[in-house]
């Protein structure tokens, strides 16, 4: 095998997870023979999605467990190299944070950026209406991270000229414009993910983990060669998700009533279960934008507004889990919807999530996987947006509005899509990735690499928290910015890991 010249950027030593497959990843390209080149952020960036308001304890920690970590990797073709700081007061102007139309197409030299500016400040604020005098102050500071990150690339590029690099995500505001870069100058990019469950990782060639085209191709690749034990663990998976045993993500049914529907709930009626999505982590993925409509709100107003008076009809939205606890527009604006055939169900609400989709005569969603387990499951389910199972035929999916009013209006005529199906979207959520060799994790403080443990204080975080003190009047900025007031003592001890 050729031997190449690869460069990660290292920006998430603050989370041990993520600092983990970063090392499973390098010492497996080690075993392989290629150079190692680490550039560690050094607050080069000033802040990043895992410290977002540039805490200097968390970049402390941060580059403490980088340069300690990194220096147990078994070889000598490893070399550390500081991410350039750059100067970018001359470029700032030229972009205007209160002309939220145009964000999305912010470029800088032709490479885009504003998508991961966007994509940070959403996920900061868990609000897709950018167009908030309160929020402009933080697309400004994105911006800039966005600049930091895509100049000093540039000028690291430059002088290593890697064959591949790697980046952790590649949707947020320090690693978006890298992933661009790499696009516009067609230089091969990993980014990476965790897999099936915390004890693997998951690569996407030149694309985002969010990518529906590198999701089915991943998908494809391991169910290529379909057999009996594949189907039986697709099969657990479905099993496991209503049982709350899922490994894959978060359970987000563990504080749900079994059985419970809601209050009203009539089996006289044709009975449509919307289940929606949170807009934050998708909405600036361009695969995942819809022609129909903007967002999913736009989308249920439009059914509730076909469907008003008809009272036949009831239709019963159940605000995704982890919108619980979220005032936003999108919640907000559920809210304030009052039609008499309409029932929304809190994220917070102790309504059994899988009773309700059983109960349902049609399934409609976004794009979260209860689409497709309700056809695991033998109900008929619409999908009415993008995601990693779309084109399986899986899933109803109409190209129009119309189309989605007469699949309503024909519920009880309607036959679910084939179980068949939906295994291989079950394997792979079952099954994607690959297992750790070198890295155990056991959670924010037990994990360890090659034995080695990952701790949250070396004595030369010490060091580092003596050097990044020097900048807390950018970390009170950027607090202020962020939660609109001044930090306290007890706020600079709390880090987002």
């Amino acid at each position: 095998m050729k031997e190449k010249k690869v460069l990660f950027i290292s920006n998430q030593g603050l989370s041990p997870l993520y600092l983990g497959i970063e090392l499973e990843i390098m010492e497996k390209l080690i075993s392989e023979g290629h150079i190692i080149y680490f550039a560690s952020c050094d607050r080069a960036t000033t802040s990043c999605y895992f410290n977002p308001t540039g805490n200097p304890i968390g970049c402390a920690i941060c580059q403490s467990r980088n340069s300690i970590l990194h220096k147990n990797l078994n070889d000598n073709k490893v070399f550390h190299i500081g991410f350039p700081k750059v100067n970018i007061d001359e470029i700032v102007p030229h972009y205007d944070s209160n002309d939220s139309e145009s964000i999305m197409d912010w470029s800088w030299e032709d490479v885009p950026f504003g998508r991961g500016v966007l994509s940070s400040v959403i996920s900061l604020k868990r609000d897709y209406n950018v167009d908030q005098d309160f929020i402009k102050p933080l697309i400004t500071e994105e911006m800039k991270v966005a600049l930091y990150a895509l100049t000093g690339f540039k000028t690291l590029f430059e002088k290593i000229k890697p064959d591949e690099v790697y980046v952790y995500n590649g949707r947020f505001s320090e690693v978006f414009p890298i992933v661009s870069f790499c696009k516009k100058n067609k230089v091969p990019f990993y980014t990476y993910e965790i897999g099936s469950s915390y004890r693997s990782y998951e690569l996407f060639r030149n694309h985002l983990p969010h990518s529906i085209i590198a999701r089915q191709e991943n998908m494809f690749s391991i169910w290529d060669d379909q057999n009996e034990e594949k189907v039986r663990l697709s099969k657990k998976w479905y099993e496991d998700k209503v049982k709350g045993q899922n490994t894959d993500d978060k359970v987000y049914i563990k504080d749900q009533v079994k059985r419970l529907l809601p209050d009203n709930f009539d089996n006289n009626k044709v009975n449509i279960g919307i289940f929606n999505s949170s807009e934050d982590e998708m909405k600036t993925i361009e695969e995942w934008q819809h022609d129909l409509y903007t967002t999913q709100n736009e989308a249920i107003e439009k059914i509730l507004k076909k469907f008003s008076g008809q009272n036949g009809y009831h239709f019963y939205v159940r605000n995704h889990p982890n919108l619980s606890h979220v005032n936003n527009s999108q919640t907000s604006e559920l809210k304030n919807f009052n039609y008499e055939n309409f029932t929304l169900v809190e994220a917070e609400s102790p309504v059994d999530t899988y009773s309700l989709m059983q109960n349902c005569d049609i399934i409609i969603c976004f794009g979260s996987t209860i689409g497709i387990e309700a056809t695991y499951h033998g109900k008929i389910s619409i999908l009415l947006g993008k995601s990693f199972y779309s084109l399986l035929d899986a899933v109803y999916e109409p190209s129009s509005f119309d189309e989605l009013f007469a699949l309503i209006s024909n519920a009880r005529q309607l036959e679910p899509k084939p179980k068949g199906n939906t295994l291989s979207y079950g394997y792979y959520m079952a099954c994607r990735g690959e297992n750790y060799k070198y890295f155990d994790y056991k959670g924010k403080n037990g994990s360890s690499f090659s034995g080695i443990p990952i701790k949250r204080f070396y004595l030369k975080t010490v060091w580092f928290l003596i050097k990044y003190g020097w900048d807390i009047h950018a970390y009170i900025h950027k607090f202020r910015v962020l939660y609109g007031k001044k930090p306290s003592l007890g706020d600079l001890k709390k880090l987002k890991i």
